[in-house]
């Protein structure tokens, strides 16, 4: 049939892409917030065939099989158990086709073939967004200062955006090898005029932040210069008077204010925390917080800080151990005197972004939108580079076998 042989042969990245950003766009009818009941059967469709990816690849580490064992145990004494359940499944479903999709990566040319996949997709939704400029629908007003803002045909502005900077770090990473460069950065700058329109300001920052310090690393002196100039933009732009740029900046939009609240609720159980995915039941469940700020909550409202999110639902020493999992592969790498050098781009322009934005926002541990796949994907070959040059240094320390034992050995 022409329709499956088509669909079976769209790339399984653009397949997660699409299962992420399709089921919560406007252009579906009905409740947004509820749109849980596509966004999960969609994905399990993609993802089930690639469960035995999670053992069969042997990507992930041993330790970080020991971590996905504590946050199931820690769900038995969440608040909610069927969201937090129904959030780790989603989490291992896509966790599944990130190892499948890595497994298949063998060298730099695959790599670039999966950054090309992906910007194509990506360069897709951009131009599909657009098409909402000059409709009513596309625009969001927001509550708290009256500012329009462009959304798209995504559920809120900051998905573009994300999509913005997702386009820009793989553009940098993908440019050397990329056959189709002027219509990349059409699409690049679109997506950055369209970012503004958005009013995302989050993703500018982690952006440059992140093509900072891969300018200071890549090209020393005159990169550190460059970086300087970049960080000093976004200093100026903070003292901004532009209610654009200066709106929420006195407390970051409250976050200040909610970071101050989950210090001290992690202070009060610091070493099993409160349970995986407890996200706004935190609020919900203390008074205090309600009473003193007077702000309403949702179960499904974001707890802003990736770090603190994941230490108050595992407790600190698991979000501490999901740290030391994930930066372990990208210490190593540096360590080495030859390490791969665009694996060492990336912990630049798509790792360091991701820690940068998990600052306010929570979901650091997932797999969730454009940076939560591509940082997983890198972090699984990282992982594997590791390895390898473990298992390659421990065989270059082992003395030569003598020839007539060889000879034993083989028969």
């Amino acid at each position: 049939m022409p329709i499956f042989s088509w669909l079976t042969s769209v790339p399984l990245l653009t397949w997660l892409i699409l299962a992420d950003v399709a089921p919560y766009s406007t252009l579906l009818p009905g409740d947004i917030n509820s749109r849980w009941y596509l966004h999960l059967p969609l994905l399990a469709a993609i993802c089930l065939p690639s469960v035995p990816s999670l053992w069969r690849t042997k990507l992930l580490p041993a330790g970080y099989w020991w971590f996905l064992v504590w946050v199931a145990i820690t769900i038995t004494y969440t608040p909610d158990r069927i969201t937090a359940s129904g959030r780790m499944m989603t989490w291992l479903l896509v966790l599944a086709a990130v190892c499948r999709i890595a497994s298949q990566v063998h060298n730099e040319a695959d790599l670039h073939v999966l950054f090309d996949t992906f910007l194509k997709t990506c360069t897709a939704l951009v131009w599909i967004n657009a098409l909402a400029i000059p409709f009513a629908s596309g625009w969001n007003i927001d509550e708290n200062n009256g500012l329009n803002r462009f959304q798209g045909f995504a559920d809120q502005p900051n998905e573009i955006g994300a999509l913005m900077a997702a386009m820009v770090q793989t553009s940098i990473l993908h440019w050397p090898k990329c056959r189709w460069k002027k219509w990349l950065v059409t699409s690049v700058v679109a997506s950055i005029v369209m970012a503004f329109m958005a009013d995302s300001r989050t993703p500018f920052v982690t952006t440059a932040v992140g093509v900072a310090t891969w300018l200071a690393w890549k090209y020393r002196t005159k990169g550190v210069l460059a970086a300087a100039v970049i960080l000093l933009a976004l200093v100026l732009l903070k003292s901004s008077n532009s209610p654009y740029i200066s709106r929420g900046m006195e407390t970051y939009n409250g976050r200040s204010m909610y970071w101050a609240f989950e210090e001290h609720k992690i202070a009060q159980r610091p070493l099993f925390g409160y349970g995986y995915g407890i996200e706004g039941r935190l609020f919900i469940q203390s008074p205090d917080f309600r009473d003193a700020w007077f702000v309403e909550y949702t179960p499904h409202s974001s707890l802003q800080n990736g770090y603190l999110s994941l230490a108050i639902g595992i407790g600190v020493l698991g979000a501490g151990a999901f740290l030391y999992l994930i930066l372990r592969p990208w210490v190593n790498l540096f360590v080495m005197k030859r390490g791969n050098v665009l694996l060492k781009s990336a912990f630049f322009l798509v790792v360091v972004p991701r820690l940068v934005y998990s600052m306010s926002e929570s979901g650091i541990e997932t797999l969730k939108g454009y940076d939560g796949l591509l940082t997983f994907l890198v972090w699984l070959l990282a992982e594997r580079y590791r390895r390898e040059r473990l298992r390659r240094t421990k065989m270059a320390a082992m003395p030569p076998i003598d020839h007539r034992m060889q000879a034993l050995l083989s028969c």
